[in-house]
Formats: structure tokens, C-alpha cells, sequence
């Protein structure tokens, strides 16, 4: 044993000398290049010894003391690698450092566990080379398991970043909302009534100091209802568990002042939803706070969407939502209001959703001369109703072309069969301001239309004069059509393979320049597709494009669940991945083991001879 112990130790001193001259002496120290020579002639001894022993076997012990001298000369190529990397300058040498010692100790625990096999053996007779090689592969599993471990360790430190993975997220304002504190003009106090102690206190504490680094104007302050009754009785707080938004700063805290209050609650399990919805929350009660009230009208009297008796889904109160976060309101305007005459002047803007009945002509002229005169409005209109739009439509020098937009691939699988080819997906490449959020997120969200249609520049006369139209969204260029027909299928008199504007935005210029965007569907602002996020992002890019001298305020963080929809190819994915592909991997596996064991079984055994 003490023989086969000699190659071995004077492996293990090589490298002890080795880690000394480059750890403990250092650069500069006088007996460096000592200790470094002495250790490069232990290894290289440790080598020949080894191949010596190689040339002198017979039989498994050759085959064994090949192993040996594998994992030997492994040892020697990943010190060269090192050395390499110390050597050399440059962006290439931490990389071969690294590379260098993950092979030496994927190379140490590879021979380490051979050594002390064929060490505990018998000295009379060679070990089974297989108990050798299993020593190997397990030894450089672990070494292996450990270098991924380091690595990994060394990333983290390098990298400093937090994941949230928690179920319930509301400590990150969203951008909207910080925008909306950035642009506030006068301070705002947010109190939070709650004990020293709470666990809803926690997780609102840091949503409200996120904010509160953005603006100067933003305070937040921490009162227990029971020593703050003063405060709590000037702004009818009646306990704990209330977030309070004060306008205006300083005064005594019983002085009068706008404010507003969100109940969240005390108790975790009952706050729980509140905080889902916390950032659209605090958006909507401090628009009300501090933006003006302004006015939005909608046309009503035409069948619009929205309208009572309206099945679910094409109702407008998520459109309402985010009015109300922009502290908009709505008022109808049909020809009890004056439509027919004209547009009222409190309207800030006009807002046309997807009329199923004609509008008279007169107020389609009234529309159009709102334009004109530097008005604003929104319109969404289907292509197989008849709305009575036209004359609106050439006075912005649009046209809404004949046919149903359908898709043949791009399109969501909803379970109408061939009627699904009608809910077809655009995505916002345009980098225009009326769908900039939208195209900012176009690799994860793409806008629905349903039973939608094209859009086109009018040939034809009657436009206003100045008008300049943009077409920010279109269909991608392969796959559309236009259905004329209800057979949700290609004919060859259908216009096809091009991209289709769904959208329009249209400016004219005058001594306040006039801006209307349109949109060739109807449903694109209902409930239902108001909950795809693309949706809601092109309704409030339209919005703020159209009152851009106000705040807008956009979509907000939440953590409520939604409604996933996928196109057909996306839902074949799924379905193939979930019923093939993860039962796939085990399968494999469990195969391959199957196969081994039957070999194993079918592999004659040696018999001695007595």
C-alpha cells in the first residue's frame, strides 16, 4: 500500500504547495517562485509515477491505473488553464480562471474517490474496474453539484435584485400613478390610521413611501385613531384601518380641507381584496383630490353599447372605471341634449360606442363641425351596422371599408367553430402617441376586435379642410381578409394578404386644432375586451392623445384574477404541451431505465472455477 500511496501524496503536496505560493506568499514575496517550482516538480513526478505503474500493469489493473492517469493528466490541463488565466490580460482571463478551477475540482472529485477505492482494495489482487469508475461519476456528480452551487452564489453577489414572489403584491405603484404624484401642484398628505402594530399597516407602509420618493408634494404620516381625534373627526374617520388623502399642507388638524377616504380595513383576511386593487384605489381618489372635474359626453339614443338590456359583457363599466380614476364624468348626448343642433361647449370631449341604429344626418354634421371648431372625439363603430356615420367619416377624410375583419391564424379560439376567425388580434407597431403604451407592451399584448373592420383614406371630396389622417394600428400583413359574405371563409372576390388599418387618428388644424380618433369596432371598449390589457391600454392612449392639456390617468396594478384568452395556435400549444409534453420526460426516463435493467438481466454471469 505504501507504493500504490506515493503517486497520490505527492499529487496532494503539489497542490498544497501550489495554494501556497498563489495564496498565502502572494505578488512580491522573495520564496514565490520556490514554492511554485517545487510544486510544479511534485505534480510532474506524481505524473510519471503514475504512467510508470500504467506501463507496468496488466490486465484491470492497467485498466485501472489508466483511470488514474486520466484523472492525473486532468488535473494538470486544468492548472494549465488557471495559469492561462493568470497570465494573460485582457476580458478572456477572469473567464478562463473560472473555467480552470471548475475543471480542477470537477477533476479532483473524479480522482479522489478512484484513489481511495483502489487504496482500500486488496494489494494482492487488481479492484473491479467498475467500482472504480462508479467512485469516479459519483465523486464528479458532487463536485460538479458544487461548482453550479458556487457559481450560482457568485452571480447573486454580483447581482443584487429582489423577486417578489409572493401571492399578494402591492407595494410597486404603478408607472401611471407615479406619473399622476409627479405632476401634483400643491402638497397632499396621505394618513394612514392604523395601531404601531398591524399587519395591513405593513404592507401599505411601503406602496405609499415608493410614492412619496417621487414627489415632494407626497407626505405620508401613521396616526392611531384613539390620539388623533381631532383629525378623525374633521374628516369623519370613525376608526382604524382608513387610508385619509388631504389636500393642502400644514393647519391645524381640525382645520377644514378637501379630502378623501379609502377604507381598507384592520384585519389582513379582510383587507385582502382592498389591497388587490390598492394602486387603482389611490389613483381614482387622488384624481378626485386633485384633478378637476371634466366632462365627457356620450352619445345615446342610437343602440350604443352600453345601452340597457345590453347582454353581459358589452356594458362600458370598465370603461367607466377608468373615467372615474381621471375624475371624467359622463353625460349622455343624444337629440334630447341637443345633438341634432350641436355639440354642447361643456364637453371636453365626445365618445361614440358602437351604435346599432342609424344617427340622423344632422347629428353626424354636428359631430363633424365639433372637429372643426378644435373639439375632441373618440368612435367606435361597426362595419356591418348601420350607424349613419358616413357623413362624419368623409368629413375626416375616412372610409369604413365593406366586410369583417377575419384572420385565419391570428384570431382567439373561443368556441364558435369557424366563427372564432372574426376575433382577430392586432398588435401595436406603430410608434405613434395614440397607441404608445400599447406598443411598449406589444411583445406580451396585442388589441381584439371583434367582428371589426378596415379602415381607409375617402377617395372622395366633403373632407374638413387641414384634416391629416394616421392609421397607428394595423393587422400584420399576412392571413386577413375581409368577410362579405357571413361564411367566415376566404372567396376569391375578397380582399386579402394586406395590412389592414383598424385605426385612425385624425388632426386638423385650425385655431385649435381638432383631433377624433377612430376605431372600426364597436365592442373594442366593452366589458369584455376592456379586460384584455392591450384594450385598455389603446382606449386610454386614445384618451390622453385626445385631452392631452389634462391627466389621463392609465391602467393600474392588480392582482385580481382576469380572464386569459389565446389565440388557436397558442391554445394548441397548451394543450399538446400539458397532455404530451410533461408526461413525456418521465416516460423517457422511465424507458431508458426499463432497457438497462434488461440488459442487465439478459448478461451472462462468470462463473469461478472451483
Amino acid at each position: 500500500m505504501r507504493g500504490r500511496a506515493v503517486p497520490p501524496a505527492l499529487l496532494a503536496l503539489g497542490l498544497l504547495a501550489l495554494g501556497v505560493a498563489e495564496g498565502a506568499l502572494g505578488e512580491g514575496h522573495p520564496q514565490r517562485a520556490a514554492w511554485t517550482v517545487g510544486a510544479v516538480a511534485l505534480l510532474l513526478v506524481a505524473a510519471v509515477l503514475r504512467g510508470v505503474a500504467w506501463a507496468r500493469g496488466d490486465g484491470a489493473r492497467r485498466s485501472i491505473e489508466g483511470r488514474l492517469g486520466l484523472g492525473t493528466a486532468a488535473v494538470g490541463l486544468s492548472l494549465l488553464l488557471w495559469g492561462a488565466g493568470r497570465g494573460l490580460g485582457g476580458d478572456a482571463a477572469p473567464a478562463l480562471r473560472l473555467i480552470g478551477l471548475a475543471a480542477l475540482a470537477a477533476s479532483l472529485g473524479a480522482l479522489a474517490p478512484m484513489e481511495l477505492v483502489r487504496l482500500r482494495g486488496p494489494a494482492d489482487r487488481a479492484v473491479d474496474p467498475r467500482r472504480v469508475g462508479a467512485a469516479a461519476g459519483l465523486g464528479s456528480t458532487l463536485a460538479l453539484s458544487a461548482v453550479f452551487a458556487v457559481c450560482v452564489n457568485w452571480a447573486a453577489s454580483r447581482r443584487d435584485a429582489v423577486v417578489d414572489l409572493s401571492y399578494l403584491r402591492t407595494t410597486e405603484p404603478s408607472e401611471a400613478t407615479r406619473e399622476l404624484v409627479a405632476r401634483l401642484d400643491e402638497p397632499v398628505r396621505v394618513i394612514l390610521f392604523y395601531p404601531p402594530v398591524n399587519e395591513v399597516r405593513g404592507a401599505l407602509r411601503p406602496y405609499f413611501d415608493a410614492l412619496a420618493e417621487r414627489s415632494d408634494a407626497l407626505t405620508v404620516e401613521v396616526r392611531d385613531h384613539a390620539l388623533a381625534p381631532e383629525l378623525a373627526r374633521a374628516h369623519r374617520v370613525r376608526g382604524n384601518g382608513v387610508v385619509l388623502l388631504v389636500r393642502g399642507a400644514g393647519g391645524a388638524d381640525g382645520a377644514p380641507r378637501p379630502s378623501e377616504r379609502i377604507e381598507v380595513g384592520e384585519d389582513f383576511d379582510v383587507a385582502r381584496d382592498r389591497l388587490r386593487t390598492l394602486d387603482g384605489l389611490f389613483r381614482e381618489h387622488l384624481a378626485r383630490l386633485t384633478v378637476r372635474p371634466r366632462t365627457l359626453r356620450f352619445t345615446a339614443g342610437h343602440r350604443e353599447r352600453g345601452a340597457p338590456g345590453d347582454p353581459e359583457g358589452e356594458g362600458l363599466e370598465a370603461l367607466g372605471a377608468v373615467l372615474a380614476r381621471s375624475n371624467l364624468r359622463r353625460r349622455p348626448l343624444g337629440i334630447a341634449q341637443g345633438l341634432a343642433r350641436a355639440v354642447p361647449d361643456d364637453a371636453r370631449a365626445v365618445v361614440v360606442t358602437g351604435p346599432r341604429a342609424p344617427m340622423l344626418p344632422e347629428e353626424a354634421r354636428s359631430l363633424r363641425r365639433h372637429v372643426a371648431r378644435g373639439g375632441r372625439l373618440l368612435v367606435m363603430l361597426d362595419p356591418d351596422e348601420d350607424h349613419g356615420l358616413e357623413p362624419l367619416l368623409r368629413g375626416l377624410g375616412l372610409a369604413l371599408r365593406d366586410g369583417v375583419l377575419h384572420a385565419a391564424r391570428d384570431h382567439l379560439r373561443l368556441g364558435r367553430g369557424v366563427a372564432d376567425r372574426a376575433v382577430v388580434q392586432a398588435p401595436a407597431t406603430s410608434a405613434h402617441p395614440v397607441v404608445s403604451e400599447a406598443h411598449r407592451e406589444r411583445r406580451d399584448a396585442a388589441a381584439v376586435l371583434d367582428r371589426g373592420g378596415a379602415l381607409a383614406p375617402h377617395d372622395g371630396g366633403g373632407a374638413i379642410e387641414g384634416v391629416e389622417v394616421t392609421f397607428p394600428l394595423r393587422t400584420p400583413a399576412e392571413g386577413f381578409w375581409l368577410d362579405r359574405d357571413g361564411d367566415h371563409a376566404r372567396d376569391p372576390d375578397e380582399p386579402a394578404d394586406r395590412a389592414f388599418a383598424v385605426m385612425a387618428a385624425v388632426r386638423v388644424a385650425g385655431a385649435r386644432e381638432g383631433r377624433a380618433v377612430v376605431i372600426a369596432d364597436g365592442d373594442f371598449a366593452t366589458d369584455r375586451w376592456m379586460r384584455n390589457r392591450a384594450n385598455a391600454l389603446v382606449v386610454q392612449d386614445a384618451l390622453d392623445w385626445l385631452l392631452r392639456d389634462d391627466v389621463v390617468v392609465g391602467p393600474s396594478e392588480s392582482e385580481e384574477d382576469v380572464t386569459l384568452v389565446r389565440t388557436r395556435d397558442e391554445a394548441l400549444l397548451w394543450f399538446f404541451g400539458t397532455t404530451c409534453g410533461a408526461p413525456l420526460p418521465p416516460l423517457v426516463v422511465g424507458l431508458w431505465l426499463a432497457v438497462r435493467r434488461a440488459r442487465g438481466r439478459r448478461r451472462p454471469t462468470r462463473r469461478r472455477a472451483s
